[in-house]
């Protein structure tokens, strides 16, 4: 009930912001003018903006596997370290096996990533000539990657690892969850979902069209 409720009052906003555009718009812009129409910066504008972002962004989770491995240099190397592995209950099983592999991490990652608008700061634009009305917005980007160490499954721990080599190993991660984003196109997708929004608040005679900058 408290979602619909949050739902419902981001929308009014949306139609108001909507609203105001439209109206400004028309009393500001002569027909045929192709002057640009900048949009007064107020609290109540950059809040409803802010939701505008928060509805078209896209979010993409995924299971990722990040995997490190480091080998023994030599064979005095493996032997001394099969020898120690051999010794201790952590990695005894990996010293039976007198392989090659001095130390390998293996992670099951959780995450997600977000791609959006960050409007805070931009000054939205709008232009109109006798069949066009066009809304400027910058380009979607990387609003959020979230991965969280209690989501993370060690399939692998081969040797004793430090916390920041953990830390590095979810950077990979991360990286691997952007290359799928990439791959699936959630930019234009995110492009997309501002365009629907828009066509379907902003009523007008005219086309509509979204104009990506460089904010």
């Amino acid at each position: 009930m408290a979602k619909n409720i949050k739902l419902l009052w981001q929308v009014l906003k949306l139609l108001i912001l909507v609203a105001l555009i439209v109206f400004v718009v028309r009393w500001c812009n002569k027909p045929g003018s192709n002057d640009e129409l900048e949009i007064e910066n107020t609290p109540m504008r950059v809040e409803m903006i802010r939701n505008i972002a928060e509805i078209a962004t896209i979010s993409y989770k995924d299971e990722v596997v990040a995997d490190t491995v480091e080998f023994y240099k030599d064979a005095q190397e493996q032997f001394t370290g099969t020898l120690e592995k051999l010794t201790d209950p952590h990695d005894f099983k990996y010293g039976i096996r007198s392989e090659w592999i001095k130390r390998r991490l293996t992670l099951i990652v959780q995450g997600e990533i977000r791609y959006g608008f960050d409007l805070t700061h931009f000054d939205l634009r709008t232009q109109e000539n006798d069949s066009v009305l066009t809304v400027m917005l910058p380009q979607p980007i990387v609003t959020d990657i979230i991965v969280t160490p209690s989501s993370t499954e060690v399939f692998l721990e081969n040797g004793h690892w430090r916390d920041y080599e953990v830390r590095q190993l979810h950077n990979k991660a991360r990286r691997k969850l952007i290359q799928g984003a990439v791959q699936l196109k959630l930019e234009q997708k995110a492009r997309d979902n501002m365009e629907n929004l828009l066509k379907q608040l902003i009523r007008t005679s005219k086309r509509l069209q979204v104009q990506y900058v460089t904010s």
